[in-house]
């Protein structure tokens, strides 16, 4: 790696302790000695700082990191001043150094100018100071609650597994899909057991509604005892249906506050810890190629599951606001850090993949998954399209308000007649004897004495 332009560094780094820090700004990161293929990217980091370094490669036997320093006159020097001394001041902070690693120079067959660069930096290497990556407890994060719990995880995975902030936090969600795998399961059984006797309960439901619109309230009341009995005799219940969505919602609030948290913070390293175009995982993605994935698996997710067990299209209005949602939830997306992102695109395909597998028929039947049975025709509803469904729910909303205002008022003149004055419905007060009639009782009261005597 020599010639006339070029003059070779090498240092031999014995042993590194982990968890150990690059500090340069925004390029400070964790550097293990136990993988050299992350000490070779974390290496290369540094060599930015460095204005005339153009190369660095790693010997993965024996722990060498090459330092090739080129010529500032070719045109493959990075641009900068070498002769600033400022900027090899810098590389004191730049550089890992410490009491358990041994520095060496070899410097041969350059120029004076580039001898001295490669004393310089030698010199700089072996003063520099060992700064170790603080703990999030000292940023005010991990605490014991579920987003410092999720917090912990991710700074196990990163510092004991040496993982990248990307990694660890595709690792994390897999864990976490993981132990909800048994959940998904069993509402994937109760979703479809529920889906094939949706619509005999539908039926029975707009029979119901049927008689509340024509104020029919004995009919209303025998069609309301026979949806129950529907739903117990065929183990109906609509939380059963729900399980998993109530049991994920504070799995992702933790995953959500938490990240957020660290990218707010921030946790220094996360600002090169991402991936491809999203090296900085504390602000948002600038192409906004992560929140419109989201958006669009979520979309996905929606369909698959509806297909696999919940119907959208039966459930008129619901379904049209959760086809909306990714529409909805798009403007907000595209603030959020991109290691929210990472995590919310991760969850929606694997939710993709666990919903693909669990249609194979082989795993359906080893899980004891029912099959979804076509709808009975004396069950199929008329479909509506979106306004008719509107205008439909409208109108149901305008009669039932109608029918509770009916009912409330005949509850209140109840009431006043229960506890008020009674009202007249005669002409004269039957207690008293009227005028008209007071001869006609008179005479009969002597008719009756006369009778008596003889």
């Amino acid at each position: 790696m020599r010639n006339s332009s070029q003059s070779s560094l090498k240092l031999i780094i014995n042993e590194v302790p982990s968890h150990q820090h690059i500090a340069k700004c925004q390029y400070s990161t964790v550097l293990n000695s136990h993988k050299s293929l992350y000490r070779s990217c974390y290496l290369y980091t540094a060599a930015k700082c460095i204005s005339p370094v153009s190369l660095m490669s790693t010997n993965i036997d024996n722990s060498q990191y090459h330092i090739v320093v080129t010529n500032p006159s070719q045109s493959s020097t990075n641009s900068g001043n070498l002769s600033n001394s400022e900027q090899f001041s810098d590389i004191s902070n730049s550089v890992i150094g410490s009491s358990s690693s041994t520095i060496t120079t070899e410097v041969s067959n350059a120029s004076t100018d580039l001898s001295d660069i490669a004393v310089t930096i030698s010199n700089n290497l072996q003063n520099a100071p060992l700064f170790v990556e603080p703990p999030l407890s000292s940023l005010d994060l991990a605490h014991w609650t579920p987003p410092g719990l999720v917090q912990m995880l991710l700074e196990y995975l990163h510092v004991s597994w040496s993982m990248p902030w990307w990694g660890a936090i595709v690792a994390s969600t897999l864990v976490a899909r993981i132990l909800l795998l048994p959940v998904l399961i069993k509402t994937q059984r109760n979703t479809i057991t529920f889906s094939n006797y949706m619509p005999g309960l539908q039926y029975l439901q707009a029979k119901f509604g049927e008689a509340r619109k024509a104020g029919n309230s004995m009919e209303a009341s025998r069609y309301a005892v026979e949806i129950s009995e529907y739903m117990k005799k065929h183990n109906l219940s609509p939380f059963k249906t729900a399980l998993l969505p109530l049991m994920q919602a504070p799995v992702f609030l933790s995953f959500f506050l938490g990240l957020r948290a660290m990218a707010k913070a921030p946790v220094e390293s996360m600002q090169w810890g991402g991936l491809g175009w999203t090296i900085d995982l504390t602000v948002p993605d600038p192409y906004y190629i992560l929140p419109i994935l989201s958006c669009s698996t979520l979309y996905v997710v929606l369909k698959i599951g509806a297909e696999s067990g919940v119907k959208l299209e039966n459930m008129k209005l619901s379904r049209y606001v959760l086809q909306a949602l990714p529409i909805v939830a798009l403007p907000f997306c595209i603030h959020f850090p991109s290691a929210v992102l990472y995590y919310w695109v991760t969850t929606n395909f694997c939710t993709l993949a666990i919903v693909s597998v669990l249609k194979i028929k082989p795993i359906r039947k080893f899980l004891n998954l029912p099959t979804q049975k076509p709808v009975d025709s004396k069950y199929v509803l008329p479909k509506k399209g979106f306004v008719g469904g509107i205008k439909e729910a409208i109108e149901d909303q305008k009669v039932l308000g109608a029918i509770s205002d009916r009912r409330r008022m005949d509850e209140m003149r109840f009431q006043k007649a229960g506890t008020g004055p009674v009202p007249r419905t005669y002409s004269y007060d039957p207690t008293k004897a009227r005028p008209a009639n007071a001869a006609a009782t008179a005479s009969q009261h002597s008719v009756s004495a006369q009778e008596r005597k003889t």
